[in-house]
């Protein structure tokens, strides 16, 4: 099983008040991985290697799951029930070295047959109102029991095995694989040899022959044989089988049919009148070896070795439904159709907890092989700054706002057409004669409008912040230097009192004193303008 000796925990050794023998002693123990083993797989463990543990301790064991009724008509004439009694008061066992202090554990046979329905829903069903279970789905038992499991001919699932009850009933439905001729249904009996102070050899089986079914009963003096031949099971299709037996009489009944051709009915060989067994219910095959068995058990007639292939659902035992979905131990168990997921199969072992976290595993490597792979995505098609020319397409809130200088006037579109060139203004461009007075008024306003129409000036809103008057020492440079320059005695500013009302100031200030026709001149044109 592969546990540590730290992992099993031995909580009572006691002698049973009800062995004569004093050196016979109940040991009660425990073994878990994760979680605790079923006393079924304990006991099945403990089968198999029955024989190295005796000689390995150096005892005998005499019994493997404790029974007291195992012996027929020790303790009860009719009936006889197992009954686990625990008390709160301790029970020490005293040595010369050491001292035990366990539980006190004890098997009290009860003289009784009786079934005590469940009162808690099983897998994870919750009551309901009307004192019944509401249960999840696939799970269709009275108290969420799952009532089918499936086999291949290669496992095996182990239950609790049947009170010795005065008088039994047995039920289930069976579905073989098509064309499955052979297979063990079920076996309950003795799964070692047996030990030298007890001898009990009752077993009973179900198998199919032929496609037939086939039924061995021993209830300890020797083994009847049922075959029934009338209704063939091998055909694909769900049968229902009964098995109802007494002290004195073996029935066995398929698909309820209760004509002789199909209705066998024989009684039990020998005195014995009740089916004692301790070993487990093994179901749709067997761990235990037949052919090694029957060395020291006189049995008449052994059981088939060869597994069932097929379904069982139903099972149920004097009115117990067994809950096949949660067997003590098992190997190689399935669903019986596809419908039913593996999710539901049958108990958590260490393989079926490993293969749970290899799963997890493998989808959070996914996860994270899926945000890294959508992060490099997003980075190859993520749009970068476009910079075509000096158009910049800016992410950033505001970003752009101070591009002042490093725009490209090639790409920007014209909005002014070139301007048309008068025929008229070649014309005027004539040499000036000597005696003319310069039209500077003219010649200005044909420089400004030369300048506004002019494509590759500056913008129109175009500030110029100016922190000095003139530069480099040039007085001309400054309007300042009009008034205080030296130089004013070499230039002959006459002509400026031609330039007409506009520039009266500055003829006044350079030029001649205006004559009286002059200034009655001025005084007419006084509603002019001057810039």
């Amino acid at each position: 099983m592969g546990v540590s000796e730290d992992n099993v925990d031995v909580f009572t050794i006691l002698h049973s008040p009800h062995i004569t023998d004093p050196r016979q002693l109940d040991v009660r123990f425990s073994a878990h991985g994760s979680p605790y083993y079923s006393p079924e797989k304990l006991n099945a463990a403990i089968s198999a290697h029955s024989e190295e543990l005796s000689k390995e301790l150096d005892v005998e064991i005499v019994m493997i799951n404790i029974d007291e009724c195992l012996e027929e008509k020790k303790f009860c004439e009719k009936d006889c029930t197992n009954f686990l009694n625990k008390s709160n008061v301790p029970s020490p066992v005293y040595t010369n070295t050491t001292t035990f202090v366990g539980v006190k554990a004890v098997i009290d046979p009860f003289c009784m047959c009786t079934y005590t329905p469940p009162t808690v829903c099983r897998n994870g069903g919750t009551p309901s109102e009307d004192g019944g279970c509401n249960c999840l789905e696939h799970y269709e038992g009275p108290h969420c029991e799952l009532v089918s499991i499936g086999f291949t001919g290669e496992g095996w699932a182990l239950y609790n095995p049947f009170e010795s009850c005065e008088e039994s009933h047995l039920s289930m439905e069976i579905q073989p694989s098509k064309d499955s001729s052979e297979g063990l249904v079920f076996y309950l009996g003795p799964t070692a040899k047996p030990s030298s102070g007890l001898y009990v050899q009752d077993y009973m089986s179900l198998e199919i022959q032929n496609g037939f079914p086939l039924l061995l009963v021993d209830f300890g003096t020797g083994t009847a044989r049922i075959f029934q031949d009338a209704i063939k099971l091998d055909d694909g299709q769900v049968h229902r089988i009964d098995v109802i037996w007494s002290k004195t009489s073996i029935e066995l009944q398929v698909d309820n049919c209760k004509l002789p051709n199909c209705l066998s009915l024989t009684t039990p060989v020998g005195n014995n009148s009740f089916l004692n067994v301790n070993g487990p219910l093994q179901l749709g095959g067997a761990y235990a070896n037949f052919v090694y068995l029957q060395q020291f058990y006189n049995w008449t007639y052994k059981p088939t070795q060869v597994g069932f292939s097929g379904c069982v659902k139903n099972l149920t035992y004097n009115g117990k439904l067994y809950d096949l979905g949660n067997p003590g131990f098992h190997k190689k168990v399935v669903a019986c159709s596809s419908s039913l997921q593996e999710a539901y199969t049958l108990g958590v072992d260490m393989s079926f907890l490993i293969a749970i976290l290899i799963c997890l595993a493998v989808l959070l490597i996914l996860l994270l092989a899926v945000v890294v792979h959508r992060r490099k995505t997003d980075d190859m098609y993520k749009d970068h700054d476009d910079i075509r020319e000096t158009i910049i397409n800016y992410e950033d809130e505001g970003g752009g706002e101070g591009d002042m200088n490093a725009y490209d006037l090639n790409v920007l579109r014209l909005i002014y057409e070139d301007p048309v060139q008068d025929k008229h203004q070649k014309e005027q461009l004539k040499p000036r004669a000597n005696d003319e007075v310069p039209n500077i008024s003219g010649f200005l306003d044909d420089k400004k409008q030369a300048v506004d129409n002019d494509p590759e000036s500056t913008p129109f809103d175009d500030v110029r912040h100016y922190a000095y008057e003139g530069g480099d020492g040039n007085s001309t440079g400054s309007l300042s230097s009009l008034a205080s320059g030296t130089d004013d005695g070499d230039l002959n500013f006459d002509y400026l009192s031609n330039f007409g009302p506009r520039f009266r100031k500055l003829a006044d200030m350079y030029g001649e004193d205006p004559s009286e026709d002059e200034d009655d001149t001025y005084q007419n044109t006084a509603s002019e303008s001057w810039c």
